[in-house]
Formats: structure tokens, C-alpha cells, sequence
């Protein structure tokens, strides 16, 4: 193969990962719910219905995901900035790959703040929940079909739950 093959593969690759995500993400922020799950959490579930937070639990589990979901828009709108340039650099007549590469690694960057961000989240968060809401937390994140859970949680979306 080429390299103008392998760069086309690559943002080919890149676009349809980035389309994927960004689709499931906006669905489950659309709804404001989880998707239900093979475990028998129905569909239309909150999450915070589904852990059974009372209104005061609710109410300061809302206040910590506001901010969370603030910083998050920022990080996401810094990587679609960083995609279009990438994307760009790469269909010119004379593609930089080492521009290319640099816009690749702030991506990878950004997606790396995100999922540390997630990471101290779901710290902060499980400091408000009981020993049952842990584990059921816990749960539903280690289940075989709990992507959309964990990225309802790093996504940025309407303040449903």
C-alpha cells in the first residue's frame, strides 16, 4: 500500500470511530437516559432512578455534573477544532503529516483528559453513594453491554439526570 492509501485509511478509520461515538452520545444526551441493557435495566431508565438516589442525593448528584459537563463541552468542542484541521490537512494537494500528526496527538491528548476527568468523577460522585449504589453502579459499568452508561457519563448533554 501507498502512503497516500494509508493516510485515507487512517482518516477514514478516524471519522467513522468519531461518527460512531458522537452518534450514541448524542442519542443517549437526547433522551436524557440510559439505554436499557441485557441485564434487565429497562429502557428509559435515568441513571439516578436506576441507583435510587433520594432528593437530596439527586439534587447535589446534579450540582457535581454540572461542572463536570461544563469542562467536558469545552474538551469536546477543542477536539472537533482539532478534527476539522486534521481532516483538512489531510485532503490538500501537499498534506503535512507531520501538521497531520500533531493534530492526531492533541486529539489523543484531549481523549486522554476526558477519560481522566470521567476517572475523577465517578471518585467524587461515589463518595455520595451508599455501599448499594456502589455496587449497583459498579454493576452495570462492569456488565459486557455498559459502553453507553460510561458514555453518558463522559459525554456532555442537558441536565436530565
Amino acid at each position: 500500500m501507498t502512503r497516500s492509501c494509508h493516510r485515507i485509511l487512517l482518516i477514514l478509520s478516524l471519522t467513522l470511530n468519531f461518527a460512531i461515538f458522537g452518534t450514541v452520545a448524542y442519542f443517549i444526551y437526547r433522551d436524557g437516559h440510559v439505554p436499557g441493557f441485557s441485564s434487565g435495566l429497562g429502557a428509559n431508565v435515568h441513571l439516578s432512578d436506576y441507583l435510587d438516589l433520594s432528593d437530596e442525593k439527586r439534587r447535589i448528584w446534579q450540582e457535581k455534573r454540572k461542572g463536570y459537563k461544563q469542562e467536558l463541552a469545552a474538551t469536546w468542542r477543542e477536539i472537533r477544532v482539532h478534527q476539522e484541521k486534521m481532516i483538512h490537512g489531510i485532503f490538500v494537494s501537499q498534506p503535512d503529516l507531520q501538521a497531520i500528526e500533531a493534530e492526531r496527538a492533541e486529539i489523543a491528548r484531549l481523549q486522554e483528559s476526558i477519560q481522566r476527568s470521567l476517572i475523577r468523577h465517578l471518585l467524587d460522585e461515589q463518595e455520595m453513594l451508599d455501599d448499594r449504589q456502589r455496587r449497583k453502579l459498579a454493576e452495570l459499568l462492569l456488565q459486557r453491554d455498559s459502553h453507553p452508561v460510561m458514555e453518558e457519563l463522559s459525554q456532555q448533554g442537558p441536565d436530565k439526570d
